[in-house]
């Protein structure tokens, strides 16, 4: 969320956004002390960096086929009896990944314009999600900004096939539940996938497009 600020110059929200999360960290010192932090940087970080506090992502069928992140996909594929390293592969997507959702911050940071309130509704629960999903791990919950992005663009599906198709898309995002074979669950899972950033990357592309537009 930096990025947009930093590059709209708003230095006095920047400032704010910045005091706001310092505050939140050290809310916990008087809590539970300095503990928490000590755990995090000398026990936690070092097994994020070499990958042992993500093993559990290709242990259990539900996590597989429940995970949205593209971090998963390489998982899913050997399940499928594809031959890859999926370690190696899913790094290698992670730091892509990482890049473009820096890149969509850069686009929303330029792309804010304050006499456009629906549109920058739109383009911050777009990237709210986009950053949600660079977890490895991206369960159910991360649909949350997702689902307010369809309802603040359900005017877009005006037409018969439109409402069905807008119907069609929360349901699989919502009701849907992967079954808990690997076969199945990770075929399901895929669709989901391609459902998500497929609407994700038409919103944030037909805003792209759109050369003004009045405030809604």
């Amino acid at each position: 969320m930096i990025f947009p600020l930093q590059f709209r110059r708003s230095t006095g929200r920047l400032g704010w956004t910045a005091s706001f999360g310092a505050l939140y960290c050290l809310l916990v010192l008087p809590v539970f002390g300095a503990n928490p932090w000590n755990q995090y940087v000398s026990y936690m970080v070092p097994k994020i960096i070499d990958g042992t506090a993500l093993e559990f992502i290709d242990v259990c069928v539900v996590n597989l086929a429940s995970n949205f992140s593209l971090f998963g996909v390489p998982f899913k594929l050997k399940a499928l009896g594809m031959p890859l390293d999926a370690w190696a592969t899913a790094r290698a997507i992670g730091i892509a990944y990482s890049m473009f959702v820096v890149g969509a911050a850069i686009f929303v940071g330029l792309r804010l314009r304050p006499d456009v309130r629906r549109q920058n509704l739109c383009l911050w629960l777009a990237l709210l999600t986009f950053a949600a999903l660079r977890s490895p791990l991206a369960p159910m919950h991360i649909m949350v900004g997702t689902l307010l992005l369809m309802v603040v663009v359900s005017d877009q599906f005006n037409s018969k096939r439109g409402g069905i198709l807008f119907v069609a898309i929360w349901l699989l995002m919502t009701v849907l539940v992967p079954p808990r074979r690997c076969g199945p669950g990770d075929d399901m899972s895929f669709v989901r996938q391609l459902a998500l950033y497929s609407f994700l990357i038409w919103v944030v592309s037909s805003i792209w497009c759109e050369k003004g537009g009045e405030q809604r």
